[in-house]
């Protein structure tokens, strides 16, 4: 899909995402455009809280777990350019969607790879 094309989409149905799943407090699979190595694109979002990540994705059930919210880039695919989140929050709304993709737009340097950000925490 054209850049240009999805960016008329997000700004018909006035809103700055779209959802590829129906909302979940825990998981969200949204794609919202922006920039990476100087090109724009889409973003193909998979965010999640860490709790979730960790049990749900990564079939850890340790007790405790330390860890630190992340950001990790990976390759195109079919949805735009791969990009998994993991966020320290106790679930996931609408304000820190917005945030997160701010972050994301925000964060010029970015290349393939994953990055660590913030306190570690016990989960």
């Amino acid at each position: 899909m054209a850049i240009l094309c999805f960016e008329h989409n997000f700004t018909s149905m006035d809103s700055e995402f779209t959802q590829l799943i129906p909302f979940d407090r825990n998981y969200q699979h949204v794609q919202f455009s922006g920039s990476f190595a100087g090109q724009g694109l889409i973003w193909d979002a998979h965010i999640y809280t860490l709790t979730y990540y960790f049990r749900e994705i990564k079939n850890i059930s340790a007790a405790r777990l330390n860890s630190r919210a992340f950001l990790d880039v990976g390759d195109n695919n079919e949805h735009g350019r791969k990009i998994e989140i993991g966020l320290h929050l106790p679930y996931l709304d609408l304000p820190s969607l917005r945030k997160t993709m701010i972050m994301v737009r925000q964060y010029k340097r970015l290349k393939p790879g994953r990055y660590e950000f913030g306190e570690t925490i016990i989960i």
